[in-house]
C-alpha cells in the first residue's frame, strides 16, 4: 500500500500539482486584474466625458468656459485618433483623412470673433461613436473656420479653436428656416 520507497515520487507529484495550481491561479488573477484595469480606465474616460456635460447649465455657469473648451478639445482629439471611417459636412461626404488632418491642426485663441448665423454641420463617425461639430466660417478669412462642439453648453458659446482649410470651400452653411 504505502512504502517509503515511493515517498520521493509522491512528494514530487504533489509539489507538481501544487505548482500547477499556483500558476493557473496566478494567470487567472492576472486576467481578472487586467479586466478590472480596463473597466476602471473606461469608467475614468466616461467620467471625464460626463464632466464635460454640465446638464442644464447656462454657457458660462458652473465651469470656466475656456477650461471646458480645453477638456473638450482633448476628448475630441482622443476619439478622433481612433480611426474615423466617414465624415459628412452639411449632408455631403468629405475626405475623412483630410478633415481629420485639418482638425489635428486645431489652434486655440482667446481672440473674440463674430458668431456665424448658420454654421457648417460636420458629423464624423468613428468606431466608438459619432462626433458632431459646428464649423463657422470666419467673415474675414474664407479658409478659417471656428470649431464648436454643440453637445456641451459651454462649447456652443466658446470655440474649441480654429482651423485653416481649403477642404470646405465648396460648402455654404444651410439656410436658417424661415419662421
Amino acid at each position: 500500500m504505502f512504502s517509503f520507497d515511493n515517498l520521493g515520487n509522491v512528494i514530487t507529484t504533489v509539489l507538481s500539482v501544487v505548482a500547477l495550481l499556483f500558476f493557473v491561479s496566478a494567470g487567472y488573477n492576472l486576467h481578472l486584474r487586467r479586466k478590472a484595469e480596463r473597466a476602471a480606465a473606461a469608467a475614468r474616460d466616461a467620467e471625464k466625458l460626463d464632466s464635460l456635460r454640465p446638464v442644464g447649465l447656462k454657457p458660462y455657469e458652473g465651469a470656466d468656459p475656456q477650461g471646458v473648451a480645453w477638456a473638450a478639445r482633448r476628448e475630441i482629439m482622443r476619439v478622433l485618433a481612433r480611426k474615423p471611417h466617414s465624415a459628412v459636412v452639411n449632408g455631403e461626404s468629405v475626405d475623412v483623412a483630410a478633415l481629420i488632418a485639418d482638425l489635428a491642426t486645431l489652434r486655440y485663441t482667446t481672440t473674440p470673433h463674430e458668431h456665424a448665423k448658420t454654421p457648417l454641420k460636420a458629423f464624423i463617425a468613428t468606431a466608438v461613436g459619432q462626433i458632431n461639430l459646428w464649423l463657422e466660417r470666419d467673415p474675414e478669412d474664407r479658409h478659417k473656420y471656428w470649431v464648436f462642439h454643440p453637445g456641451l453648453e459651454s462649447t456652443r458659446a466658446t470655440a474649441l479653436g480654429f482651423i485653416s482649410t481649403n477642404l470646405l470651400d465648396a460648402f455654404e452653411p444651410e439656410a436658417e428656416p424661415v419662421s
